[in-house]
């Protein structure tokens, strides 16, 4: 039955209702709870039909919601209102008909929604010529990546991609992982040959890219020469070996396959694009659903949800539990913060100093549970001015946050074109006032070289490091 023949009905939040306690009781249950997605929200909307002057009133109101609202950029992963649209079933169906794989075809249209800018103010490029002109090394990477990076390149690590193209040269993607332990990419490079010489001229073009932030720890594959370079590029940084190699899966291709340069770039970018919306979908959750409350400690556990992302909440309720073997040496107060002083069993003599400032609401200590774990890592809220940030990582910071926050303004222009006029109008508007307080002589896309490139000549790699299994053989 529809409402037009009921005659009226209600609408309510997603977030209604609670979860039945009995799942909860159950002593031969095994299984992980699942999140929890409901709230008990009393939010609802109720209408009915007023058959005499046959229009719909609202009998009804409730929006007083207890709970954080889905952000504008995530409303289109709400189950209700997942959908695509005529067009894209039809382009769909026309890739099925040529043969085109499911699994293919989704990443074409994740890469095709995600879009990629055609004039990305933020993108850099560089590259070095041959003595013949020809393509030497290059590196790339666009404005997501390099604010990636600003946020997560504690953790650098050097993924090497051989004969994935007709020149089979070794291609160099640099990624790190994210607050929901998921790989993200920072960029792209391809090299003449496996030599210091080029591996340098690479690592130092990638710190020209993201702003000479040096990372904390680089994790390579154990090629001699990248090696060699790490201690040389970044002296501070520590280095580790590569364990098991990152997974990329969609680039992974056959060996006989062999792209051109702009095939190549064209599957790096639909990769890239699926680990963006990856990393989308691992936020939407993380922010629509809460874990369940299993342990003693629920006033600490429920803190943790509010900061933390899902993928960490299980290791910070790892160390909830070890509370219990927490004692407390000493309570200082300094104004309005406290200074806790505590040890744990076993280890006595090492003390461990919390800072707890409850009219501030902050909390410090010397745990492993840094920022970048958090669901609000890359949130706008999290950019301040620093003295100490130079001046072309402060630009970069200040062009991911205005990207961020204008989301809604580009959903909310191109629904109408009167809306789309609006916003044209205010972005000019805006433009000529910012143009009058900006000068500036440098091109932010950044290229080496001048003059025609002839294409590049197929070379003969040295191919992945050899790497011993459980049993002591080389592979």
């Amino acid at each position: 039955m529809t409402i037009e023949m009921l005659g009226g009905g209600c609408f309510f939040c997603n977030n209604e209702g609670l979860r039945d306690p009995k799942h909860y009781n159950r002593l031969d249950r095994r299984r992980v709870h699942k999140p929890e997605t409901r709230t008990n929200c009393k939010a609802k909307f109720s209408i009915h039909l007023d058959k005499n002057a046959s229009v719909w009133r609202v009998r009804k109101i409730n929006n007083n919601h207890n709970h954080e609202l889905t952000p504008h950029v995530m409303v289109h992963l709400i189950p209700k209102y997942r959908s695509l649209t005529e067009g894209a079933k039809a382009q769909i169906d026309g890739l099925r008909e040529c043969g085109i794989s499911t699994a293919k075809t989704m990443r074409y249209m994740a890469g095709l929604v995600e879009g990629k800018a055609e004039a990305d103010p933020m993108l850099m490029a560089l590259y070095n010529l041959t003595e013949d002109r020809m393509l030497a090394n290059m590196f790339w990477a666009d404005g997501g990546s390099r604010l990636d990076y600003q946020y997560f390149g504690d953790v650098l690590a050097f993924d090497l991609t051989y004969k994935k193209y007709k020149y089979n040269r070794p291609l160099v993607i640099f990624s790190g992982s994210n607050n929901h332990k998921q790989a993200t990419i920072f960029g792209f490079g391809l090299v003449l040959d496996e030599t210091i010489g080029s591996y340098t001229w690479l690592l130092k073009s990638l710190l020209e890219v993201i702003c000479q932030k040096m990372p904390s720890v680089v994790v390579t594959d154990g090629d001699e020469a990248m090696r060699e370079v790490v201690r040389v590029v970044f002296p501070r940084a520590t280095h580790q070996l590569l364990v098991r190699e990152i997974e990329l899966r969609k680039f992974r291709t056959d060996e006989s396959s062999k792209h051109g340069m702009l095939e190549l770039v064209q599957n790096l970018e639909l990769m890239f694009h699926e680990y963006q919306n990856n990393e989308l979908l691992a936020q939407f959750r993380s922010i629509g659903s809460v874990p369940a409350m299993t342990k003693s400690l629920e006033s600490l556990e429920r803190c943790a949800t509010i900061v933390y992302t899902r993928a960490i909440f299980g290791d910070v309720q790892n160390e909830i539990i070890g509370v219990a073997s927490v004692n407390l040496v000493r309570l200082q107060r300094s104004l309005t913060t406290k200074i806790y002083s505590i040890d744990e069993y076993g280890q006595l003599g090492r003390e461990i100093v919390v800072l707890y400032d409850k009219n501030m609401g902050r909390m410090k200590c010397g745990c492993n549970f840094l920022k970048r774990w958090t669901k609000n890592a890359k949130a706008l809220e999290a950019y301040e001015e620093k003295i100490n940030v130079g001046a072309d990582r402060a630009c970069l910071l200040r062009h991911g946050t205005i990207h961020s926050a204008c989301h809604w303004l580009f959903f909310l222009g191109s629904q109408k074109y009167d809306l789309f006029q609006k916003a044209m109008k205010g972005i000019r508007n805006l433009c000529v006032h910012l143009e009058g307080h900006f000068t500036t002589e440098d091109n932010v896309f950044s290229t080496k070289g001048k003059g025609i490139i002839r294409d590049s000549m197929a070379v003969r790699t040295k191919g992945a490091p050899k790497t011993q299994n459980c049993r002591g053989r080389k592979k």
